[in-house]
Parts: C-alpha cells; sequence; structure tokens
C-alpha cells in the first residue's frame, strides 16, 4: 500500500505481511489494529538526546506513525509491509 492510501486520525485493522529476515529466517506476517496519526516532524518525535535532525525526519516521513490503541505506543511502519488494510468503526 502506499502512505496517500490512509487517513489521519482513523483506525484500522491491519494485516502486515510475511518477510525474509536478513539471516534467511521468515517471519510470518501478522494482524494488528493501529491508528494512524499525523506524519513524524520536529514537534512530534524525538531523538535519543532530544530534537531528531531534519534528515533523520525526512525519513521518518516516508514511514506510517501509527499508535496502539490497546498501549499507546506509537512507533513507524512502513506502508509497503501493509497487504490491506480495514478501517475500523
Amino acid at each position: 500500500m502506499q502512505l496517500n492510501e490512509f487517513k489521519t486520525g482513523v483506525t484500522y485493522q491491519i494485516r502486515v505481511a510475511e518477510w525474509e529476515a536478513p539471516s534467511g529466517e521468515v517471519v510470518p506476517g501478522k494482524n494488528l489494529t493501529r491508528r494512524v496519526l499525523e506524519p513524524a516532524n520536529q514537534h512530534n518525535s524525538t531523538w535519543a538526546d532530544g530534537a531528531a535532525p531534519e534528515s533523520v525526519i525526512k525519513q521518518w516521513q516516508e514511514f506510517l506513525r501509527v499508535e496502539d490503541p490497546c498501549t499507546g505506543k506509537v512507533h513507524l511502519l512502513h506502508p509497503t509491509t501493509v497487504e490491506s488494510a480495514i478501517e475500523v468503526q
């Protein structure tokens, strides 16, 4: 999938594709429920010792910034790893 196929603030049931680790191990796909947040920027992203460099923010903007609604944990998810996404009401 692509970034423009997701809406900020919407929760999706996401199917992440199976992938092969550098070691050759196959990591099985899985289902996730995630809320899409606004893209990474200087105000919502941090670096180990403060503000993230602009070059890093630019790289992070190639990913979906998502939140687990059960735990509140925020992480990045690359849209090309998503096989399917269905909006959850």
